[in-house]
């Protein structure tokens, strides 16, 4: 009596093959997540900010950064707005802090952009 080994032998091959494919997977994944890494950490573009800033921002906080007379603390150019760190300015914008809304709707990269500018109209004189 023979027993019949090339269904065996096949499905050893497709099994290997499977790992093998898997394995390839795995090292496309970890590329894949080590460009999305590095684009978010990318360093912010003030000028894409000025942009958000424009459609967002500025009716209240005046294309300087100064504020308008009839928004109370809209001032980002004040001492107080300079020694917040970049991570409490983008967690206001995400947030919001009464009276200002919540700009959750922006990406991250968006919020990063937009305190880049902030901190550029901070620097002007």
């Amino acid at each position: 009596m023979r027993v019949d080994t090339t269904a065996d032998s096949t499905a050893g091959k497709r099994t290997l093959k499977m790992k093998s494919m898997h394995k390839k997977l795995g090292i496309a994944m970890l590329v894949i997540s080590a460009g999305a890494i590095s684009l978010f950490a990318a360093k912010p573009s003030a000028a894409a900010g000025k942009a958000v800033y424009a459609s967002k921002c500025e009716g209240c906080h005046a294309a300087t950064g100064k504020g308008q007379s009839f928004m109370a603390n809209s001032d980002l150019t004040a001492p107080a707005a300079k020694k917040k760190s970049n991570a409490a300015l983008a967690a206001i914008i995400r947030k919001g802090a009464p009276p200002m809304p919540s700009f959750s709707s922006l990406s991250a990269s968006e919020i990063h952009n937009l305190v880049a500018y902030v901190r550029e109209l901070q620097h002007q004189k």
